[in-house]
């Protein structure tokens, strides 16, 4: 009879450590805000007028290829940790 109190415990337990996970988060929804991103200015751009015909990339296979820096940057890198 001395474990009459254990589920009541166990139930105010249960409930505290809701209310702990839920508060945080609530808290977090309701009062954080992001500043707004500016556009950039026209001082921010920078032009690059490279004449060489050659520099530039056709433009359609710009969007969907891999960058080619990625590529030799990440064996590097690989190289570096082993």
């Amino acid at each position: 009879m001395r474990l009459r109190w254990l589920p009541r415990t166990a139930i105010v337990t249960v409930v505290l450590a809701a209310v702990a996970l839920v508060l945080p988060m609530a808290a977090i929804e309701t009062t954080c805000r992001g500043q707004p991103l500016r556009p950039a200015a026209p001082a921010d751009v920078v032009s690059v007028d490279i004449k060489d015909p050659g520099y530039r990339h056709p433009e359609a296979g710009g969007y969907l290829s891999y960058p080619e820096w990625a590529i030799a940057y990440a064996y590097q890198d690989l190289a570096a940790t082993m």
